[in-house]
């Protein structure tokens, strides 16, 4: 006959270590989760409003009568001025 010991270390134990490792494994990967979706929410905040930055910088351009030259041209010409 088993004491409760052993019949608790040889059949509950290891299931309760499986549990715990992954339950840990699983609350990770929620954090991890939680923390890239805020970095992308951040990114795309951030990026928003650099995008409403170019579009009142290119309106008040043209309003004042200047033209950003094609963007093919502006990379031709950054890529003659970098030689």
């Amino acid at each position: 006959m088993k004491t409760f010991y052993e019949e608790f270390r040889v059949y509950y134990l290891p299931w309760l270590v499986a549990a715990s490792a992954i339950a840990i494994i699983l609350w990770q990967q929620h954090t991890t989760i939680a923390l890239i979706e805020r970095i992308n929410g951040h990114y795309l905040d951030r990026l928003a409003t650099v995008s409403e930055s170019l579009e009142r910088m290119n309106v008040t351009l043209q309003t004042e009568g200047y033209t950003l030259p094609p963007l093919a041209t502006a990379r031709e010409a950054g890529a003659r001025a970098s030689r």
